[in-house]
Protein backbone atom coordinates (compact mmCIF):
# COMPACT_ATOMS: atom_id res chain seq x y z
CA UNK A 1 0.00 0.00 0.00
CA UNK A 2 1.56 3.63 -1.00
CA UNK A 3 1.72 6.10 2.08
CA UNK A 4 -0.91 8.64 2.88
CA UNK A 5 -0.60 11.45 0.60
CA UNK A 6 1.54 9.70 -2.50
CA UNK A 7 0.44 8.81 -5.56
CA UNK A 8 1.11 7.76 -9.04
CA UNK A 9 2.49 10.42 -11.43
CA UNK A 10 2.46 9.37 -15.18
CA UNK A 11 3.55 11.51 -18.11
CA UNK A 12 2.24 9.32 -21.77
CA UNK A 13 4.00 9.94 -24.68
CA UNK A 14 2.52 7.78 -27.58
CA UNK A 15 0.34 6.03 -25.70
CA UNK A 16 2.92 5.03 -23.52
CA UNK A 17 4.50 5.84 -19.85
CA UNK A 18 7.62 8.47 -20.67
CA UNK A 19 7.68 9.48 -17.40
CA UNK A 20 6.36 7.79 -14.07
CA UNK A 21 6.97 8.65 -10.31
CA UNK A 22 5.15 6.17 -8.13
CA UNK A 23 6.01 5.30 -4.37
CA UNK A 24 7.62 1.89 -3.29
CA UNK A 25 7.29 -0.32 -0.24
CA UNK A 26 9.19 -3.47 0.94
CA UNK A 27 7.34 -5.54 -1.55
CA UNK A 28 7.70 -4.04 -4.50
CA UNK A 29 11.02 -5.54 -5.99
CA UNK A 30 11.35 -8.08 -3.75
CA UNK A 31 11.39 -10.25 -7.07
CA UNK A 32 13.98 -9.94 -9.67
CA UNK A 33 13.74 -6.88 -11.82
CA UNK A 34 14.71 -6.71 -15.47
CA UNK A 35 12.99 -3.40 -16.27
CA UNK A 36 13.26 -1.77 -19.81
CA UNK A 37 13.11 1.62 -18.45
CA UNK A 38 15.62 3.81 -16.78
CA UNK A 39 15.05 3.24 -13.42
CA UNK A 40 15.94 5.84 -10.45
CA UNK A 41 14.93 4.39 -6.75
CA UNK A 42 14.95 6.78 -3.83
CA UNK A 43 15.14 4.90 -0.42
CA UNK A 44 13.85 7.56 1.97
CA UNK A 45 13.25 5.62 5.24
CA UNK A 46 14.06 2.14 6.51
CA UNK A 47 17.18 -0.03 5.42
CA UNK A 48 17.13 -2.75 2.41
CA UNK A 49 19.83 -5.40 0.36
CA UNK A 50 20.26 -4.23 -3.12
CA UNK A 51 21.23 -7.63 -4.89
CA UNK A 52 22.32 -6.47 -8.75
CA UNK A 53 24.80 -7.84 -11.24
CA UNK A 54 25.92 -10.64 -8.62
CA UNK A 55 26.47 -8.12 -5.97
CA UNK A 56 24.79 -7.26 -2.34
CA UNK A 57 25.16 -4.21 -1.29
CA UNK A 58 23.10 -3.20 2.35
CA UNK A 59 21.19 0.27 2.33
CA UNK A 60 19.94 2.72 4.43
CA UNK A 61 17.89 5.65 4.25
CA UNK A 62 18.19 8.38 2.26
CA UNK A 63 19.71 6.18 -0.63
CA UNK A 64 19.31 6.49 -4.37
CA UNK A 65 19.66 3.75 -6.81
CA UNK A 66 20.06 3.91 -10.97
CA UNK A 67 19.43 0.93 -12.81
CA UNK A 68 19.92 0.42 -16.62
CA UNK A 69 16.77 -0.58 -18.87
CA UNK A 70 17.31 -4.77 -18.62
CA UNK A 71 19.98 -3.95 -15.51
CA UNK A 72 18.81 -7.02 -13.04
CA UNK A 73 17.81 -6.03 -9.48
CA UNK A 74 16.25 -6.95 -6.66
CA UNK A 75 15.95 -4.95 -3.64
CA UNK A 76 14.21 -6.56 -0.28
CA UNK A 77 13.62 -6.03 3.47
CA UNK A 78 12.54 -7.57 6.49
CA UNK A 79 10.94 -4.41 7.62
CA UNK A 80 8.99 -1.62 6.17
CA UNK A 81 10.86 0.48 3.72
CA UNK A 82 9.51 4.07 2.54
CA UNK A 83 10.48 4.85 -1.25
CA UNK A 84 9.90 6.91 -4.57
CA UNK A 85 10.54 5.28 -7.80
CA UNK A 86 11.28 7.60 -10.84
CA UNK A 87 11.14 5.61 -14.54
CA UNK A 88 11.80 6.92 -17.79
CA UNK A 89 11.81 5.47 -21.19
CA UNK A 90 15.43 5.96 -23.22
CA UNK A 91 13.02 7.81 -25.77
CA UNK A 92 12.31 10.64 -23.89
CA UNK A 93 15.23 11.03 -21.95
CA UNK A 94 18.67 9.87 -23.89
CA UNK A 95 21.25 9.49 -21.53
CA UNK A 96 23.90 9.58 -24.28
CA UNK A 97 22.53 12.55 -25.91
CA UNK A 98 22.15 14.61 -22.52
CA UNK A 99 25.65 13.37 -21.22
CA UNK A 100 27.79 16.30 -22.01
CA UNK A 101 25.10 18.06 -20.06
CA UNK A 102 24.14 16.06 -16.80
CA UNK A 103 27.70 13.46 -16.99
CA UNK A 104 25.58 10.55 -15.88
CA UNK A 105 26.57 8.13 -18.38
CA UNK A 106 29.31 6.33 -16.79
CA UNK A 107 28.89 8.00 -13.36
CA UNK A 108 24.73 7.46 -12.32
CA UNK A 109 24.26 4.48 -15.12
CA UNK A 110 26.62 2.12 -16.85
CA UNK A 111 29.33 2.43 -13.84
CA UNK A 112 31.25 -0.44 -14.31
CA UNK A 113 33.52 0.11 -11.25
CA UNK A 114 31.25 1.77 -7.92
CA UNK A 115 28.15 0.47 -6.73
CA UNK A 116 25.00 1.72 -8.40
CA UNK A 117 23.82 4.19 -5.67
CA UNK A 118 24.79 7.63 -3.76
CA UNK A 119 24.11 8.72 -0.41
CA UNK A 120 22.30 11.73 0.59
CA UNK A 121 24.14 13.26 2.74
CA UNK A 122 22.42 15.82 4.27
CA UNK A 123 18.80 17.36 4.88
CA UNK A 124 20.17 20.29 1.89
CA UNK A 125 20.50 17.86 -0.52
CA UNK A 126 17.48 15.66 0.12
CA UNK A 127 15.12 19.00 0.08
CA UNK A 128 16.54 19.99 -3.24
CA UNK A 129 15.59 16.58 -4.68
CA UNK A 130 12.09 16.87 -2.90
CA UNK A 131 11.94 20.49 -4.49
CA UNK A 132 12.54 19.39 -8.29
CA UNK A 133 10.24 16.15 -7.82
CA UNK A 134 7.70 18.00 -6.66
CA UNK A 135 8.38 20.54 -9.65
CA UNK A 136 8.05 17.27 -12.31
CA UNK A 137 4.72 16.40 -10.63
CA UNK A 138 3.49 19.46 -11.15
CA UNK A 139 4.34 19.86 -14.41
CA UNK A 140 2.70 16.47 -15.09
CA UNK A 141 -0.49 17.79 -14.09
CA UNK A 142 -0.60 21.03 -16.49
CA UNK A 143 -1.77 20.76 -19.90
CA UNK A 144 0.68 23.13 -21.50
CA UNK A 145 1.85 22.48 -25.26
CA UNK A 146 5.83 23.05 -23.94
CA UNK A 147 4.98 20.08 -21.09
CA UNK A 148 7.36 17.50 -21.91
CA UNK A 149 10.31 19.83 -22.54
CA UNK A 150 9.62 21.39 -19.16
CA UNK A 151 9.87 17.93 -17.87
CA UNK A 152 12.78 16.67 -19.54
CA UNK A 153 14.59 20.03 -17.94
CA UNK A 154 13.82 19.48 -14.47
CA UNK A 155 14.50 15.52 -15.27
CA UNK A 156 18.07 16.70 -16.30
CA UNK A 157 18.09 19.23 -13.13
CA UNK A 158 18.07 16.22 -10.93
CA UNK A 159 20.00 13.98 -12.56
CA UNK A 160 23.04 17.10 -12.72
CA UNK A 161 22.76 17.14 -8.87
CA UNK A 162 22.80 13.08 -8.00
CA UNK A 163 25.90 13.68 -10.54
CA UNK A 164 27.81 16.01 -8.96
CA UNK A 165 26.54 14.41 -4.98
CA UNK A 166 28.00 11.07 -6.99
CA UNK A 167 31.06 13.00 -8.27
CA UNK A 168 32.29 13.99 -4.83
CA UNK A 169 31.49 11.37 -2.93
CA UNK A 170 33.89 9.82 -5.26
CA UNK A 171 36.49 12.14 -5.09
CA UNK A 172 36.24 11.52 -1.02
CA UNK A 173 36.66 7.89 -1.54
CA UNK A 174 40.15 9.06 -3.13
CA UNK A 175 41.69 11.01 -0.36
CA UNK A 176 41.13 8.03 1.78
CA UNK A 177 44.90 6.71 3.43
CA UNK A 178 46.18 3.32 0.66
CA UNK A 179 47.58 0.87 2.12
CA UNK A 180 49.30 -0.47 -1.41
CA UNK A 181 49.44 0.42 -4.92
CA UNK A 182 46.18 -1.52 -6.24
CA UNK A 183 43.94 1.53 -6.81
CA UNK A 184 46.82 2.64 -9.35
CA UNK A 185 46.55 -1.08 -11.10
CA UNK A 186 43.21 -0.43 -11.06
CA UNK A 187 42.96 2.46 -12.81
CA UNK A 188 45.60 1.47 -15.80
CA UNK A 189 42.96 -1.75 -15.99
CA UNK A 190 39.90 0.53 -15.96
CA UNK A 191 42.02 2.12 -19.15
CA UNK A 192 42.96 -1.00 -20.44
CA UNK A 193 39.50 -2.67 -20.58
CA UNK A 194 38.63 1.07 -21.98
CA UNK A 195 40.97 0.71 -25.70
CA UNK A 196 40.34 -3.43 -25.71
CA UNK A 197 37.06 -4.54 -24.87
CA UNK A 198 36.29 -5.15 -28.22
CA UNK A 199 39.34 -7.91 -29.61
CA UNK A 200 40.15 -8.91 -25.72
CA UNK A 201 37.85 -10.55 -23.69
CA UNK A 202 39.66 -12.96 -21.32
CA UNK A 203 40.99 -11.64 -17.95
CA UNK A 204 44.45 -13.55 -18.19
CA UNK A 205 44.53 -10.85 -21.76
CA UNK A 206 44.55 -8.09 -19.43
CA UNK A 207 46.46 -9.66 -16.34
CA UNK A 208 49.84 -10.10 -18.87
CA UNK A 209 49.54 -6.53 -19.90
CA UNK A 210 49.22 -5.55 -16.28
CA UNK A 211 52.30 -7.85 -15.43
CA UNK A 212 50.52 -10.20 -12.80
CA UNK A 213 48.72 -13.07 -12.35
CA UNK A 214 44.79 -13.03 -13.32
CA UNK A 215 44.18 -14.28 -10.23
CA UNK A 216 45.73 -11.15 -8.81
CA UNK A 217 43.43 -8.78 -10.68
CA UNK A 218 40.21 -10.53 -9.97
CA UNK A 219 41.43 -10.57 -6.36
CA UNK A 220 42.24 -6.85 -6.47
CA UNK A 221 38.48 -6.34 -8.69
CA UNK A 222 36.73 -7.97 -6.20
CA UNK A 223 38.32 -6.09 -3.29
CA UNK A 224 37.47 -2.74 -4.74
CA UNK A 225 34.73 -3.21 -6.86
CA UNK A 226 33.13 -6.54 -5.51
CA UNK A 227 32.97 -7.98 -9.03
CA UNK A 228 34.78 -10.50 -10.93
CA UNK A 229 37.16 -9.58 -13.76
CA UNK A 230 34.53 -11.74 -16.47
CA UNK A 231 31.92 -9.59 -14.60
CA UNK A 232 32.92 -6.46 -15.49
CA UNK A 233 34.40 -7.03 -18.98
CA UNK A 234 31.04 -8.35 -20.10
CA UNK A 235 29.21 -5.20 -18.62
CA UNK A 236 31.85 -3.19 -20.66
CA UNK A 237 30.95 -5.23 -23.97
CA UNK A 238 27.16 -5.11 -22.89
CA UNK A 239 27.12 -1.35 -22.33
CA UNK A 240 28.95 -0.65 -26.19
CA UNK A 241 26.16 -3.15 -27.81
CA UNK A 242 23.22 -1.71 -26.18
CA UNK A 243 24.38 1.88 -27.00
CA UNK A 244 24.91 1.16 -30.52
CA UNK A 245 21.64 -0.99 -31.09
CA UNK A 246 19.74 2.18 -29.61
CA UNK A 247 21.50 5.09 -31.55
CA UNK A 248 21.94 3.38 -34.27
CA UNK A 249 20.46 1.33 -37.01
CA UNK A 250 23.61 -1.41 -37.86
CA UNK A 251 22.74 -5.15 -37.62
CA UNK A 252 22.91 -7.58 -35.04
CA UNK A 253 25.40 -9.14 -36.75
CA UNK A 254 27.70 -5.96 -37.07
CA UNK A 255 27.07 -4.59 -33.72
CA UNK A 256 29.05 -8.03 -32.69
CA UNK A 257 31.52 -7.82 -34.62
CA UNK A 258 32.35 -5.03 -33.88
CA UNK A 259 32.58 -5.97 -30.04
CA UNK A 260 34.78 -8.86 -30.97
CA UNK A 261 32.05 -12.31 -31.56
CA UNK A 262 32.54 -13.28 -35.33
CA UNK A 263 29.46 -15.21 -34.74
CA UNK A 264 25.98 -13.66 -34.70
CA UNK A 265 24.55 -16.41 -32.49
CA UNK A 266 27.05 -16.37 -30.13
CA UNK A 267 26.75 -13.04 -29.85
CA UNK A 268 23.14 -13.35 -29.60
CA UNK A 269 23.20 -15.82 -26.77
CA UNK A 270 26.13 -13.47 -24.77
CA UNK A 271 23.96 -10.46 -24.91
CA UNK A 272 20.78 -12.27 -23.78
CA UNK A 273 22.72 -14.08 -20.82
CA UNK A 274 23.80 -10.65 -19.55
CA UNK A 275 20.42 -9.00 -20.06
CA UNK A 276 18.10 -11.53 -20.52
CA UNK A 277 16.49 -10.33 -24.03
CA UNK A 278 18.40 -10.49 -27.33
CA UNK A 279 19.70 -7.97 -29.17
CA UNK A 280 16.69 -7.53 -30.99
CA UNK A 281 14.16 -7.45 -28.35
CA UNK A 282 16.52 -4.84 -26.84
CA UNK A 283 16.06 -2.87 -30.01
CA UNK A 284 12.47 -3.28 -30.45
CA UNK A 285 11.39 -2.24 -27.12
CA UNK A 286 13.82 0.74 -26.63
CA UNK A 287 14.74 2.28 -30.06
CA UNK A 288 10.86 2.60 -31.88
CA UNK A 289 11.10 5.56 -34.29
CA UNK A 290 13.46 7.54 -32.60
CA UNK A 291 16.81 6.73 -33.95
CA UNK A 292 16.87 8.21 -37.33
CA UNK A 293 15.88 11.84 -34.77
CA UNK A 294 18.53 10.56 -32.03
CA UNK A 295 21.54 9.53 -34.80
CA UNK A 296 22.64 13.52 -35.12
CA UNK A 297 23.71 13.90 -31.49
CA UNK A 298 25.32 10.70 -31.02
CA UNK A 299 28.71 11.26 -28.70
CA UNK A 300 31.36 8.62 -28.28
CA UNK A 301 31.74 6.34 -25.12
CA UNK A 302 32.39 8.70 -21.94
CA UNK A 303 36.42 7.82 -20.67
CA UNK A 304 35.80 5.98 -17.36
CA UNK A 305 37.78 8.65 -15.36
CA UNK A 306 37.38 8.30 -11.77
CA UNK A 307 40.05 6.83 -9.91
CA UNK A 308 40.16 5.01 -6.55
Amino acid sequence: MAPTGQHTHIFENNTAAALLIKPFNQDSFSQIQRQYHYSILWLKKGSATLKTNCNEYELRQETMMFFSPYQPFILSSSTEIVGELIQFQADFFCIYKHDKETNCNGLLFNNLFNPPFVFIENAGYSNEFLRLLEKIKAEMNTFDSSKQEMLVAYLKIFLIHAARLKKKQEKEHEKQPLVDNHPSVLQTFKELIEVHFREKHSPRDYALMLNITAKTLGRITKMYCNKTLTGLISERIIIEAQRELYLTEKSVKQIGAEVGFDDEYHFSRYFKNATGVSPAHFREKLVAFHVIVLFPFLSWWITLFFVF
